[in-house]
């Protein structure tokens, strides 16, 4: 038998709990069989039209049913990248397929373009005394020696020195050293619970004792790991910056004296010509700064395709905003206007609630496989596998409280006619029962003792053509049977429904109309 990697146990154990109890409908008929407190039966009478079933023997697949849409692996988002809320004068038609550079969209440009002229006078005129403040510093700088350049040199390297350790140097660091610690713990945290699973795993057989003792040394040299990261750390605060900053901080000094000493005479009168020629710097550096960003915001009016697609209108992660994008409306920056999917690399995101995630998995050697279906080609399946299960929960869209996981299914073949956004079905295989007893659910009725326990039966067809209760055992189900692991033997008739009558006897029996998964709209288990 061949099963799901995480599921056989909580396959077998669901069944029983996915048995709800109903009350037998009251209809007129030729007979009704009563069960009594004590299990025993007795016979009432049943027409022999009532529908029957062969109990098979064969093979079961198990699965599990979840909604989702189709999405493109590989998707290119076209942003708004300029700020402001300008307004959207023009765009591409959805739907339209583009090459790299096409143009796609174009934003209202009228205000920049008088911006500009006033940004390029500005510019001018800042050059303009930017020529007159260096001119006299020339003239001052005639009169001092080489060495006050050197000295000045050396104070601005020494300086951007220490700003480079203590802005960059210093905090990157410690960053990368927090994300080594952070990544160790996390590492260790996951040794340390597998190991905690070996033991129950050793005594189920699912592993063996070398796995186990593999398990102990993962783990042993994810702790060692962990305490080297923060070992590693706790040096690099306490010894490593100290010393690099007083060596930093020392130069500073001892260039600073330097300039000092050069600059005695003659320092008043280059400060204030330095100061004179950096003031105009700034002044035209700060006019051509904002020359160029408003040539760059020109050009960002005008938004082009990043390369070749099919136009799709508005982000995927928040399709409420879709009617946003479109001639009038204003554009935020960065957002998304369109996006342009490859159509050649779609997949199925489907949403498996919480309660399943367990029987979801990631195998290379061992895909998990998938069923799908399609509204648009009724009929038809195709194939694909499970290659990625979400790290965290997400709340199903206006019920918060409903926690799922992304599933992401990777398609053997892809579906023609398919666009991101489609809806999409899954069935995904959980496990396949190999040479089993099964029956349809319906068969199956549950009924309930003095002491509040669910006991499992069919209604079997006898030799006499009457039907009888008989106690069955269950196994694992999917939409449609369920396999039956005691009680029944292949080639038996079992009723479909059960048999109309009087009133059952005490109110105790219920039946259960599906084996329904929880979180789900599907049947399946």
């Amino acid at each position: 038998m061949k099963s799901g990697k995480r599921t056989s146990g909580a396959v077998r154990t669901g069944v029983l709990l996915s048995i709800a109890v109903v009350f037998v409908l009251v209809a007129g008929g030729t007979g009704l069989l009563y069960i009594n407190n004590n299990g025993e039966s007795r016979r009432a009478r049943a027409s022999d039209d009532l529908p029957t079933y062969r109990v098979r023997r064969g093979d079961l697949s198990v699965t599990l049913r979840a909604r989702g849409r189709f999405s493109a692996a590989e998707s290119q988002n076209i942003r708004c990248e300029v700020g402001g809320r300008p307004t959207i004068t023009w765009l591409v038609e959805e739907g339209t397929r583009v090459r790299e550079g096409d143009r796609v969209v174009e934003l209202d440009r009228s205000g920049l373009e008088d911006q500009l002229e006033d940004r390029v006078n500005q510019k001018e005129s800042a050059e303009e005394d930017l020529r007159d403040a260096i001119a006299n510093e020339e003239i001052t700088k005639l009169e001092q020696d080489a060495r006050v350049l050197q000295a000045e040199l050396e104070v601005q390297m020494t300086e951007l020195e220490i700003q480079r350790f203590e802005e960059g140097t210093r905090p990157k660091e410690l960053r990368d050293a927090d994300i080594r610690i952070e990544q160790a713990e996390v590492n260790y945290s996951r040794a340390r619970e597998t190991f905690r699973r070996m033991p129950a795993l050793l005594e189920q057989g699912f592993v063996t004792q070398e796995e186990v003792e593999q398990a102990r040394l993962d783990m042993n040299t994810a702790r060692n790991a962990l305490e080297t990261a923060r070992l590693e750390k706790e040096i690099l605060v306490t010894y490593t910056h100290p010393m690099q900053l007083r060596r930093f901080q020392g130069n500073l000094t001892e260039a600073k004296s330097n300039l000092q000493r050069y600059n005695k005479v003659a320092a008043r009168q280059i400060a204030q010509a330095e100061a004179r020629r950096r003031q105009r710097e700034q002044s035209l550096v700060r006019a051509e700064e904002r020359l160029e960003e408003t040539k760059e915001r020109l050009d960002l009016m005008t938004i082009r395709a990043p390369g070749d697609g099919i136009v799709i209108y508005g982000d995927e992660s928040r399709r409420w905003w879709q009617d946003e994008v479109r001639v009038g409306a204003n554009a935020h920056h960065r957002q998304v206007l369109m996006r342009l999917p490859n159509l050649d690399t779609m997949q199925v995101l489907a949403d498996v609630h919480e309660a399943h995630f367990n029987k979801i998995y990631v195998s290379q050697d061992d895909p998990q496989e998938v069923i799908i279906t399609t509204e648009t080609q009724p009929g038809e399946e195709f194939k694909g596998r499970v290659i990625r299960v979400d790290t965290l929960a997400h709340g199903e869209r206006g019920r918060e409280y409903v926690r799922q996981f992304t599933v992401t299914i990777a398609l053997h073949d892809q579906i023609p006619n398919i666009r991101p956004g489609m809806s999409a079905n899954a069935e995904i295989l959980i496990d396949r029962l190999e040479d089993v007893l099964f029956v349809p659910v319906q068969t199956v009725r549950a009924v309930e003792d003095d002491e509040g326990d669910a006991r499992t039966y069919c209604y079997v067809v006898g030799r006499d053509g009457r039907p009888v209760a008989r106690a069955v055992q269950t196994g694992a189900n999917n939409d449609q049977h369920v396999a039956i692991l005691e009680g029944l033997e292949e080639g038996e008739r079992v009723l479909l429904r059960p048999p109309l009558g009087d009133e059952l006897e005490n109110n105790n029996e219920r039946r259960s109309p599906s084996f329904r998964m929880p979180g789900t709209d599907s049947e399946t288990y």
